[in-house]
């Protein structure tokens, strides 16, 4: 098997400081998109259309996560199992809004080295989108930097890691619903 370039220890990436947080973004990355996975199948159970080769994909596919989400609040309240189950639904629609807006500030950042007067090496992030701020009364258009530690971004991947737990929880017990309700009929 051929190795691709940047396999290889020959390969010229330019600074080898970021891959500690390359690695973070990599994983969040793939947490990330299991956990929509597991929100479309929640979303595609609640609204009837599930199993393979049914079209589902193309009702999800043109959806972004926030449209999911409402139509997700709103079935899951019109087919709730039991109060129990809709609280804890409502409870991680919330937490999956800031865990978002955080995956949302990690991965639409760029990320660079510095080295303080002590040689001490150390990453930024900036955000890509620039905002309007008051600095001192005076408004100013400017990107937010912050050093980020790849904990951070670690810990944001755990946080989706649950919350993909609690959403395929939800699915479980709804599929198990609609699986009792068809063999009734």
């Amino acid at each position: 098997m051929n190795e691709r370039p940047e396999e290889t220890e020959g390969f010229n990436i330019r600074n080898r400081h970021l891959d500690g947080h390359a690695l973070a973004l990599g994983h969040l990355c793939f947490a990330w998109s299991h956990f929509e996975i597991s929100i479309d199948s929640l979303l595609m159970s609640l609204v009837g259309i599930y199993g393979e080769d049914n079209g589902a994909e193309l009702v999800t596919s043109h959806m972004n996560l926030d449209q999911k989400l409402q139509i997700i609040k709103g079935m899951g309240f019109l087919k709730k199992p039991s109060d129990e189950w809709l609280g804890k639904l409502f409870s991680v629609v919330k937490e999956i809004g800031k865990i978002k807006e955080r995956r949302n500030h990690f991965v639409h950042a760029f990320y660079w080295p510095m080295e303080d007067a002590d040689n001490r090496i150390f990453i930024m992030r900036e955000e890509s989108r620039t905002r309007l701020k008051k600095v001192k009364g005076e408004y100013a258009v400017g990107a937010e930097e912050v050093e980020v530690d790849p904990t951070e971004i670690w810990n944001l991947v755990h946080a989706i890691r649950d919350a993909d737990e609690i959403i395929s929880e939800l699915w479980s017990i709804i599929f198990d619903a609609n699986q009792h309700a068809a063999g009734e009929r």
